[in-house]
C-alpha cells in the first residue's frame, strides 16, 4: 500500500498520468483499507484489554489471583487468533 507521497514518486518514475478522478478513487480505496485494519486493531484492543479490566493486586486479592488468568500465553493467543494464525 501506497502513502500518498510514495504514490505520487510511483507516478513520476512510471510516467503514467492519472486523472483527478483516478486518484481520488485510489485514495478512497486506500482510506477504505486503513479502516478495515483500524477496526481490527480496536477490535484487539478490546479483547486485550479485558484481561486488565478488574485487575486490583493490593492486599489479599493479589494473593487469590489465578496467575493463568490473563496471562502472556492468553494475550498472546489472543493475538494470534485476531491475525488468523490460529
Amino acid at each position: 500500500m501506497y502513502t500518498a507521497l510514495e504514490f505520487i514518486k510511483y507516478q513520476e518514475k512510471d510516467k503514467q498520468e492519472y486523472s483527478k478522478e483516478e486518484l481520488i478513487e485510489l485514495m478512497e480505496g486506500y482510506a477504505s483499507e486503513f479502516k478495515l485494519k483500524s477496526e481490527k486493531w480496536d477490535k484487539l484492543d478490546e479483547a486485550i484489554g479485558k484481561y486488565y479490566e478488574d485487575d486490583d493486586f493490593s492486599g489479599s486479592e493479589y494473593d487469590d489471583h489465578d496467575e493463568n488468568e490473563g496471562s502472556l500465553l492468553d494475550i498472546g493467543e489472543t493475538a494470534a487468533i485476531a491475525f488468523g494464525y490460529l
